[in-house]
C-alpha cells in the first residue's frame, strides 16, 4: 500500500500499485481542481482535424438524458447560468450554424402542445418589460418592418380571430355591435350624409371611389339618426372610433369637426 495526499483536499490517499498516478481522492475533488490555470487544455486549441473528429464520432450518439427524466435545477444551478451567460453575444457564424442545423426539423405535436400549457398564463415582469423595451429603442428607427411582404398562414389567422372573439375581445362593451339599427338609418340617409359631406372622409380629407365611404353615429347610439350625430367616416378612420377606452374624445373630436371648431385632440387622427 502506498500513501499520498489529494492535491486538492489533502486528505491522505491509499492505493495499491496499479494506482500508482492517482492524485485524487475523488472525481468530485479533480473537477473542483481544474478548473482555469489548472484545466489541462488551459492556453491550448483543438486542431480542425481533431475537432473534426470529435464532431463526427459524436454524430448519431444517443445522449445521456434520452429516454430519462432529468432533475430539477436548483435556484442556485439557475443563477449560475444566468450570471455566466450575462453579457454574451453568439457570434454571427455560431448564429448561422444553429439556423441551419435547425432548418426542415419539425417539433412534435405534443412538444408545442407541452410549450403552450407551459406558456399559458405567463406575464413578464415590469422589470423586463422595460429592458426590451429599452433594448428595441431606435433599431428600427427608418428601416421597414421585419414582418413587410409576409402574410401569416390561413389556420394562424382564423386563430387569432377565434381568440379574440366574442368577451375576450379588448372592445368588448356586451354585445353593443349586435344592436339593431333604427328604421330611418337606411341606404337613402346614408346617400344624404355623404352627399352632405361631398363624398369625403371627415378626419382624413380622402375621396370616395369604389368603396363607398361608412356613415358614423357620433354618439355611439344606433337609433339616434339626426344629421347632427351622423358623419362620413372611410373604413379606416371607421375602425379607429371603435376604441372603447377613448370614445368619449372621438364625441368630442367629431362633434368639432361638424361644427368647424378648431381641433385640440389632433393626435387622434394619428392612432
Amino acid at each position: 500500500m502506498y500513501k499520498k495526499v489529494c492535491k486538492f483536499c489533502g486528505k491522505f490517499l491509499k492505493f495499491e500499485n496499479s494506482r500508482k498516478d492517482k492524485k485524487f481522492c475523488n472525481w468530485e475533488c479533480y473537477r473542483l481542481y481544474s478548473k482555469g490555470k489548472n484545466h489541462p487544455m488551459y492556453g491550448r486549441k483543438h486542431t480542425k482535424k481533431s475537432l473534426k473528429q470529435m464532431s463526427e464520432s459524436s454524430k448519431g450518439g444517443i445522449g445521456y438524458w434520452r429516454d430519462k427524466k432529468r432533475p430539477p435545477r436548483t435556484e442556485k444551478e439557475k443563477n449560475q447560468i444566468s450570471n455566466s451567460l450575462k453579457g454574451k453575444k453568439k457570434s454571427k457564424k455560431h448564429c448561422e450554424n444553429i439556423s441551419k442545423a435547425k432548418e426542415g426539423v419539425k417539433l412534435s405535436k405534443e412538444h408545442c402542445e407541452s410549450m403552450r400549457k407551459s406558456r399559458l398564463g405567463g406575464k413578464h415582469t415590469e422589470e423586463h418589460c422595460e429592458n426590451m423595451r429599452k433594448s428595441m429603442l431606435g433599431k428600427n428607427k427608418g428601416k421597414p418592418s421585419p414582418r413587410k411582404g409576409k402574410k401569416l398562414p390561413k389556420e394562424h389567422c382564423k386563430n387569432i380571430s377565434i381568440s379574440l372573439k366574442g368577451e375576450n375581445n379588448p372592445n368588448w362593451i356586451g354585445g353593443k355591435s349586435f344592436e339593431l339599427y333604427g328604421i330611418d338609418f337606411n341606404d337613402k340617409l346614408k346617400k344624404q350624409i355623404r352627399k352632405r359631406d361631398k363624398y369625403v372622409c371627415k378626419m382624413c380629407e380622402i375621396k370616395e371611389s369604389k368603396e363607398s365611404h361608412s356613415v358614423h353615429h357620433i354618439d355611439y347610439n344606433k337609433k339616434n339618426n339626426s344629421f347632427s350625430n351622423l358623419i362620413t367616416l372611410c373604413r379606416k378612420c371607421h375602425a379607429k372610433t371603435s376604441l372603447k377606452y377613448i370614445r368619449d374624445l372621438w364625441i368630442k373630436y367629431c362633434n368639432d369637426i361638424l361644427n368647424n371648431k378648431e381641433i385640440k385632440n389632433r393626435q387622434l387622427n394619428l392612432l
